[in-house]
């Protein structure tokens, strides 16, 4: 690790010495425990952290920094630290939804092909090729490029960070065109009727694939839309724990808080009209409650206050309003019977894609949380003005 005199220089004083000397305590004290029985804890640590300012730096990496020729700032080594760490834990998340998602695209396909073929004696359908293109579009590639781009980028983390970061940047724009463009593909591009059948019949038929694909649709874009904000929220309070005092990261956490909580509520509207009971709503409570400490503590996220932020607990407070819900929804989904029919019978939806769906959206979660840090760490530097952002963005500009 860099010594005193060092992050003193790098820092000038905006660092606590304090606090990197308890950091630097605590994780020796735990050294050899953490490479005995779990060699990633402090990866997954430093991943999971949003207070990243003072984050554990071995020597091993400081010597990668030193022959990258990465200058001797504590907190731009901190973020390049934190960043290689959760592109770590993203790969292994990204790797198991890759092959979930061929598992589940397979066992779809067959059920696609004996559900057209189980119509041959009214309707004759067939898939077409644009629509094997767009059910592949959907349900593949996204992951695929997914997983490339985090694994580029992974490597290129600590030695090249301009280029790992344009990867990235590249990597969730093309995930999310792959997306986005078939659903502006109507159903009636993705089958085909060999039979000459009257038109009421055609119009039927193509009227329920449509009705089919929009569901579909939004059960795929489901992932996406719950992640974002939160990925959002995310990205912003990790800039805020990264540069303190500093208002534009706070403004992205309150501004996408909101559109977190709608989304919850537009959703519970939903589903609670259809299947719903006490389980389901006590579960949408505690998550919004858990969103609603944004507007509380709103004052202290735009000051970007993050030393009172940690003396008033408000992080663990949301972490534990977040675990309740999830317990309460987690009951409901697998105990809520409905003519003696479960949610996933009712919904006649597989287990491959339950799985596929929770691995997508903390998947998703945590690469728009890279995104999102990526993008507000960049404009924070070009409109904030103090002695920390000048020496980090000078720093930034050396490695470029």
């Amino acid at each position: 690790m860099m010594t005193k005199a060092t992050d003193e220089e790098s820092m000038d004083s905006s660092l606590d010495e304090e606090t990197i000397g308890s950091t630097e305590t605590t994780f020796g004290m735990f050294s050899l425990i953490n490479l005995a029985i779990f060699p990633f804890y402090q990866t997954i640590y430093r991943a999971f952290q949003w207070k990243i300012d003072c984050l554990f730096i071995s020597d091993t990496e400081n010597s990668i920094f030193d022959k990258a020729q990465v200058p001797q700032n504590y907190l731009l080594r901190s973020y390049m630290v934190w960043r290689w760490s959760a592109l770590i834990c993203f790969l292994p998340l990204s790797i198991t939804d890759t092959i979930i998602g061929i598992i589940d695209f397979i066992e779809y396909a067959n059920e696609l092909k004996s559900w057209s073929s189980s119509l041959d004696d009214y309707y004759d359908a067939y898939v077409t090729s644009l629509g094997w293109v767009c059910i592949v579009s959907q349900g593949l590639l996204p992951q695929i490029i997914q997983l490339l781009g985090a694994t580029i980028s992974l490597f290129t983390a600590r030695k090249h960070i301009l280029f790992s970061l344009k990867v990235f940047r590249y990597t969730v724009a093309l995930s999310i065109l792959m997306y986005v463009w078939p659903t502006f593909v109507k159903g009636d591009h993705y089958f085909t009727l060999e039979a000459d059948l009257p038109d009421e019949n055609a119009k039927t038929f193509f009227h329920y694939i449509r009705s089919v694909l929009a569901m579909s649709n939004s059960f795929i874009w489901m992932p996406l839309i719950l992640a974002l904000p939160n990925g959002a929220i995310l990205g912003g309070t990790t800039v805020m724990g990264l540069l303190s005092d500093l208002s534009i990261p706070g403004l992205l956490v309150v501004f996408f808080a909101p559109f977190s909580v709608l989304i919850l509520l537009g959703i519970s509207a939903l589903v609670v009209q259809l299947y719903g009971n006490y389980c389901i709503a006590i579960g949408i409570t505690f998550l919004v409650l858990g969103k609603l400490r944004y507007f509380y503590f709103a004052k202290l996220f735009l000051m970007g206050r993050t030393e009172e932020i940690l003396k008033k607990r408000i992080m663990p407070l949301g972490l534990v309003c977040y675990y309740i819900g999830l317990v309460f929804i987690t009951f409901w989904l697998y105990e809520t019977k409905i003519d003696n029919q479960t949610i996933f019978q009712i919904l006649n939806i597989s287990g491959w894609t339950v799985t596929r769906f929770v691995l997508d959206f903390y998947n998703t979660l945590l690469l728009y949380r890279l995104f999102f840090a990526d993008v507000v760490l960049f404009v924070t530097l070009a409109c904030e003005e103090n002695s920390k952002v000048k020496e980090l963005k000078g720093c930034l500009a050396a490695c470029f």
